[in-house]
């Protein structure tokens, strides 16, 4: 039963197959509920309209709040070596910094190459439903720099760059867990 609702034997067995098939599907149920199966996770949930997120970096320093964490911007000498910092040159700045979810197409640079963002989420095994919230550090050109806990852009830059570095912190709607 759904929030009073039950659920027909037809739509049980679909469910069924889905796990069975140990890939991305998805099934609508009643009063707005979907099942999802992801590989060997099976996930049935009301659906939420889905959120966009875009906030365009305004300054140095400052604060952006997700709902998946706060990202902090704050100007540095050396380029910081940190898992949950990421630094780049000032001068990426002037191309226009933005926080934001995924966008079809979306790439990141890496030492050789680039790379589509959906072959990073497959490569990482990150599940389906979770890509379209993991917040992303680009540039409003479109270049992915940073994915916190999944990948950092390569950048080349030179001692005498200044750069600006972004810490992140998870946390439901920026507050630490």
């Amino acid at each position: 039963r759904l929030t009073g609702e039950y659920i027909s034997s037809k739509k049980l067995k679909s469910i069924e197959r889905i796990v069975r098939e140990k890939e991305f599907k998805r099934i609508d149920l009643k009063k707005g509920f979907t099942a999802y199966s992801d590989q060997l996770t099976l996930t049935i949930k009301k659906e939420e309209e889905q959120q966009t997120l875009y906030k365009a970096l305004e300054s140095v320093p400052e604060i952006i709040v997700t709902p998946e964490g706060t990202f902090e911007f704050f100007f540095s000498d050396v380029k910081l070596e940190r898992e949950d910092i990421f630094c780049f040159p000032e001068k990426f700045l002037k191309e226009g910094i933005e926080v934001r979810y995924r966008k079809e197409g979306d790439k990141v640079k890496l030492k050789c190459g680039t790379k589509s963002l959906k072959k990073v989420f497959i490569d990482m095994k990150i599940p389906k439903l979770r890509r379209d919230t993991i917040p992303i550090i680009a540039t409003k050109t479109g270049d992915v720099l940073w994915i916190p806990g999944v990948i950092k852009a390569y950048i080349i830059s030179s001692k005498s760059d200044k750069f600006i570095c972004v810490r992140f912190r998870s946390g439901t709607k920026g507050t630490d867990r």
